[in-house]
């Protein structure tokens, strides 16, 4: 009878045992599962930044967050390596340990599909604000560039005209070979994230570009003339200021041959 109320004694002392590292490992799946909500949440945030630098900075945080992930993952085996371990002993929750280690293992691939997928989106605001900021530089040289064309001074003789038009042909050439820029800036929305490529800012943006440039390529060729109508101008005035000085020395000489003729005749 003693040795029976040892054994008893034995076994509830195993049973209490082995309850107390079922519930244990229930107690460390469910801080495991908090922790995989509460990271769910900063990785399907929605926010991407709103500029460079913001991005830049939030690629940092997701950096340190993925860190912890893998740091967090090695802690995560270590609790399922437990329950593992109560299955191969048999325990009498081996059942429900199995179903909590799938439910776990199926949180966890959510959890880092949704890292990769923020990571993914990060990338990708970088290169669209990357984008509108290559944008800006295009929009300051076409706004140089417009103050330039619409210039209103077109000399005020044949040498001023000539100056200038030497330099309307400089900013004639530098308007034409920018065509290579905002080629490169088409390319580089082409290449944006598929969500990115195609939305109406990109797509407004780049519009707003073309016909800016297609007006600077007008107004360019409007000043181009302008100046071309002044240099004739100035040369028909020059043409007209010799035509004047000539009939003015004819006009000398005829009233000196006159003059000559006058007072020869006044001798005879």
């Amino acid at each position: 009878a003693y040795e029976e109320l040892l054994q008893l004694a034995a076994d509830r002392r195993a049973r209490l045992h082995e309850s107390r590292k079922l519930w244990q490992f229930y107690w460390d799946m469910a801080d495991e599962e908090g922790w995989i909500k509460e990271k769910e949440q900063l990785m399907a945030s929605p926010d991407l930044g709103h500029d460079l630098t913001s991005v830049h900075l939030l690629l940092k945080k997701h950096k340190a967050n993925e860190d912890e992930l893998q740091a967090r993952h090695s802690h995560l085996n270590d609790v399922l390596k437990v329950g593992e371990d109560l299955i191969k002993a048999d325990n009498f929750g081996k059942e429900k340990i199995q179903d909590r280690t799938d439910e776990i293992n199926s949180q966890w691939a959510n959890l880092t599909e949704l890292s990769n997928y923020r990571r993914k989106r990060l990338i990708e605001a970088v290169d669209f604000y990357q984008f509108f900021t290559d944008a800006d530089d295009v929009d300051t040289w076409m706004l140089d560039i417009l103050r330039i064309v619409s210039d209103e001074d077109v000399g005020r003789d044949e040498a001023s005209v000539q100056s200038l038009l030497k330099k309307h042909k400089d900013t004639t050439d530098e308007l034409q070979n920018y065509q290579s820029v905002i080629q490169a800036l088409h390319e580089q929305a082409a290449n944006l994230g598929e969500q990115d490529r195609d939305s109406p800012e990109v797509q407004g943006r780049l519009g707003s570009i073309d016909r800016r440039y297609q007006e600077l390529l007008e107004l360019a060729k409007i000043r181009k003339q302008r100046l071309l109508d002044a240099l004739a101008l100035y040369k028909l005035y020059n043409e007209a200021d010799g035509v004047e000085q000539w009939i003015t020395e004819k006009e000398k000489l005829l009233h000196m041959e006159e003059s000559l003729r006058r007072r020869v005749i006044g001798q005879d």
